[in-house]
Parts: structure tokens; sequence; C-alpha cells
């Protein structure tokens, strides 16, 4: 199929009347897939009948047109077909269907540092990008000086720009395609690698752009954006038009599907039509939050589990602004603690630190004091925070720690992330208002948030090994001849399980710290080695700190665990 022309009428006949600068009809574009480099030369040698790829069509039938000072926010999800389309436009590809008319000159914004060469200066960069837009060697003279300013590079405007930093890319290609003087400017989100302060400088002068009728094509992820500077906004999902029409209204469809795709993703409503039903292991998986960040502390207490319950009072990481949200924390004291201290810290996405709150002065409240496995909650009755990421950070403290808080038991910093979801305009950052409770704990130890079965190279598994490990990907190295590990041990366990990845005898003691031997088992060599420990019936329906001796350092486990039942040989 042979691709139509992209007409492109000269800047002269722009402005003449109130014809539209962009007119697209049925534009539509298709790539070619290949599984292997040679079949791109098949493909070309064969008769039409048989081919050797596959079509991808990045666009679909698009339709509109764009008159002088109208500027059109295209907006959607990554893949959805939004930088093919602005491609077409700035000319960097055709459309494989329909007709596609632009009228004027065209500067396009599409990526960073697009058309720069690497050995050239910024100086020599700027000449050759104001010559491949349209613009004569007079010209680019004139406004060489403005260029420069504007990006504020004239400390580094004669090196080359192999040794520039991605803002400083942003910073000139940005100055470059706004000094063309265009009639079209295309810009695909390359504004947000700026810093903030030119990012302002920016967006003051794409609203000049609007204001003196030149016509725009912004493409971003920030709604607030398309907003402030779109009369229309297309709204483009997997390469089709969803939704062409006023901003608001557009954008508001968009970020209620957005929103119910979320929930969706949590488990929280049933399978579309096309979309095969979550198992309960899948709801379970979705529901939990995100677990990132550090922990650190001395250790006699020990946060087990953190949950955020909304209204509905069912854990997840998905909430209204406003909503009635318990932050929940699991805890287990191993002595006792008289003035136990819990404090929860706020962090926005950026690393904004936004909110901080404690029981000792900013929720004032005393618990009673605490040994063994508990839980305290504090309560937002309204969540104001705005749409957005955030990172939630815990501790436990064994007494107050002003002003500084920093000797925790237990922290974990940044170590949850949840998301707000608002159709309210983002303006600061509001505070929080809650109160402390301390419910009676659970009373069954499943519940405490320890597993019974530790997998040393996950992720979930990781947090539970104390002192004494280097965490790798295929297990978790004793670094020393001793370490610790966390544990919860059923009511019916009967049997300590360890086991290794090696090529070597070891043998290995478990102890409970402070407490129970368990014993000592050789491991001959091996594959896979494990060694086997009865359980006391005093550990059993505990959590356990458990000590690993092994007779050299260097050794790799895989996996601890506390079985109902010890393992037969033929399960080993």
């Amino acid at each position: 199929m042979t691709a139509p022309e992209t007409q492109r009428e000269p800047a002269a006949a722009a402005g003449a009347d109130d014809a539209p600068r962009v007119s697209a009809e049925h534009v539509a574009k298709m790539f070619r897939i290949y599984r292997r480099p040679g079949d791109r030369l098949k493909d070309w040698l064969t008769p039409a009948s048989r081919t050797f790829h596959t079509e991808f069509w990045a666009v679909r039938d698009v339709s509109f047109a764009l008159r002088p000072g109208e500027a059109l926010g295209v907006i959607g999800p990554n893949g959805g077909g939004k930088t093919t389309l602005l491609k077409m436009i700035a000319g960097v590809t055709r459309p494989t269907r329909g007709d596609l008319v632009t009228r004027g000159r065209s500067a396009a914004l599409l990526e960073l540092g697009a058309g720069f060469h690497h050995e050239f200066t910024g100086r020599q960069n700027i000449a050759l990008n104001g010559r491949l837009l349209g613009l004569t060697e007079d010209e680019i003279a004139d406004r060489m000086d403005d260029i420069i300013a504007f990006a504020e590079l004239e400390a580094f405007i004669d090196q080359p720009v192999r040794t520039y930093s991605w803002g400083m890319y942003v910073r000139l290609g940005f100055s470059v395609a706004s000094f063309v003087d265009p009639d079209i400017l295309v810009i695909d989100e390359a504004l947000a690698v700026g810093d903030l302060y030119f990012q302002r400088k920016s967006l003051d002068r794409i609203e000049y752009f609007r204001r003196i009728g030149k016509t725009i094509v912004f493409v971003s992820h920030e709604m607030r954006l398309v907003r402030r500077f779109c009369d229309t906004a297309l709204w483009m999902q997997e390469g089709e038009v969803a939704e062409m029409g006023p901003t608001p209204d557009v954008v508001k469809a968009y970020e209620m599907h957005m929103k119910s795709r979320e929930v969706h993703l949590l488990g929280a409503t049933s399978a579309s039509d096309d979309a095969p039903a979550a198992t309960p292991q899948e709801l379970e998986r979705r529901r939990r939050m995100r677990v990132l960040g550090q922990t650190w502390g001395s250790g006699e207490v020990l946060i087990t589990k953190v949950e955020l319950v909304g209204r509905d009072g069912e854990a997840k990481w998905l909430f209204d602004l406003g909503e009635r949200v318990t932050l929940r924390l699991h805890y287990y004291a191993f002595q006792r603690v008289e003035n136990p201290q819990f404090g929860v810290n706020v962090h926005r996405i950026d690393g904004t630190y936004i909110y901080g709150g404690n029981n000792d002065t900013i929720h004032p409240h005393t618990f009673e004091p605490i040994e063994g496995p508990g839980v305290v909650e504090l309560t937002f009755d309204r969540l104001m925070l705005h749409k957005g990421r955030y990172f939630l950070s815990v501790g436990v403290f064994l007494e107050p720690d002003d002003p500084f808080w920093s000797y925790p038991a237990d922290f974990h910093h940044q170590t949850y992330e949840f998301r707000v979801w608002s159709e309210m305009a983002q303006h600061g950052v509001v505070p929080l208002d809650g109160q402390w409770s301390a419910p009676a704990a659970e009373g069954d130890p499943a519940a405490w948030g320890v597993p019974s079965r530790i997998d040393a190279a996950s992720s979930g598994g990781v947090r539970y090994l104390r002192d004494g490990w280097e965490v790798r990907p295929d297990g978790a190295v004793m670094t020393e001849q001793e370490a610790e590990v966390l544990l919860f041990v059923p009511p019916q366990a009967e049997a300590l399980t360890v086991q290794f990845h090696g090529d070597e005898p070891v043998s290995i003691r478990a102890a409970e710290v402070d407490g129970a031997e368990l014993g000592t088992c050789d491991v001959p060599e091996a594959d896979p080695q494990q060694a086997d420990f009865a359980l006391p019936e005093a550990l059993r329906g505990r959590l356990v700190r458990l000590r690993l001796t092994v007779d050299r350092p260097g050794v790799r486990v895989t996996a601890i665990s506390a079985a109902d039942d010890p393992p037969s040989e033929a399960d080993r």
C-alpha cells in the first residue's frame, strides 16, 4: 500500500483566511512488525499474496480540524497512539490512510534532543535546527541571541551538546522550536523533564502563542495543563478516538475511566465481559499495599503488618478524597514497653514531606504498656489529600524522642505506596486531622502479619530476615556465622525446616534468641540441602526470633519454614 503524502502549504498561505491550520480526515497509521530482520527483505521480494509481517495499526480513523488560535489537547494512556499522531502532524512520518493537511510553518518538540547532533555545539545545533525548520541564515542570526537567552545556556552554548544534561536539552529544544515563530506548535510531554522554573517560562510562552493566534497541539498526562491551554481535547485509546469535545467534558470522562480501571485492577468490581474473573489469590495480591523503602530500628518492638482501611472496611491502597480512612498497625513487642510511641509520615511521590503525626504531640493519646502482639489504629475522619500517589512511613518508639525521633524500635521509611482519587483541582497541601485508638488485639496469631514460611529470595520474605544476612536474587547469604530471622510458628507445627543451596556439607545450630535450644543438624553434601529441627511445644503458636549458627560464613539459605508435619524423605 502506498502511503499518501502529508500535504503542507507554505507559510505565506497561513492566516490568509480562517481555513484550518491542521485538517485530518480519517487518518490512520499502520506499522509492519517483523519477527526476524530477514523477513523484511523476504516481504519485499515475494508476491503480495504472501507476507512475512503482521500489521499493527497505531492510529485508526482520526478526524479533526484546528483553526488559528485553537489548541488541541491529546490525552490517553501510554500506547494509545498520541505520539504517532503528533509525528504525522509534524511531518516525521506519513499516514497510511486518510488525508492530513497542515498550513503554515510547523515546529515540533517531540523527543528530547531530536534533531541535535551530539558533536555540534549548542550554537551550531541552533543554526542546524533553524534551517531544518525553514529559517534563512539571516533569520537565524537575528534570533540567535534571543534563543540562547531564553534557554539560559550562555555559559554552555559553545560546548558540544553531548555534555548537556537532559534538562539542558529540553531548554535548548523548546527555545529553538518557539523562536522560529511557528504557525503550528506541536509538543509531546517534553516539558515534564525541565526544572520548575523553566516549565513556568515555557508555559508562559505557550500561553503567548495562543493569544496571538497560533495553533497548538499538546500531548500531556498532566490534566491541569490540558485544562489550562486547550479548548478541545482528544482522548485516544488503543489508537482510536474514544471521545473528542470540550476539554472539561473529555478530561472528566477520561479520569473517570482511569479510576474505574484502577478499581477493577484492585478487584473492587466484577470483571468486564471481555476479561476473565480474577482468582481470590489475584484479588488479594491486587489489594495489597505496595511495599518499597527501607526499615531499621533496635528491634524491641516490630511492626509486623500495615493496613489502610477505607469506609467499606476493606484494606486497600486506592481512596477517594475526603474518605474516612483508618491506618492499622499490627505490632509485636518482645519486651514490656511502658510508654510506646507510634508515628506516621506521608510524603508526596515527588518527595515532598506533607504530613507527620504521632500519639505524643500531634494526636495525643496515652497507650497502656504493651507486650506481645497488638494493634493500634489512627483514624482520619476525612482524608484531605489531593489526587495523586503518596508514600507512607510508620514507626514505633520505646519513648518520646523529640524533636528528631532518631531512635526507633522499628521504622519503615516510605515503605508503603497508596493513591488518592479526586475530581478536585489541586491547590496546595491540606493538613490532616485524626484520632488514635487501640482496639483489642486479634486473637488469631496468623493475623499478626509474620509468615510461617520465609522465601529468602522474595521481597515479602526479606523483611523478616534480621541481622547477619545479605539478600541476593537466588537466596539470602549468611555473611557471618550467626544470623537472625523472625518467624510465626503455627500451633500445630512440629518441625523447623531450613533449606540451603550449595555443594559443601553444612553444620547448623538453631536456637530461640535468649531462649530455647532446638539443636544442631549436620547436613551432608546434596542438592538441595535441608536441615530439620523438632519444635519445642513452648514455641508453638508464637512469633519467635531464631538465631541460626553455621560452621562457616557464606552459607546460602533459600527458605525457612515451620511445618505442621516434619517432611518425609520423599518430600525432600
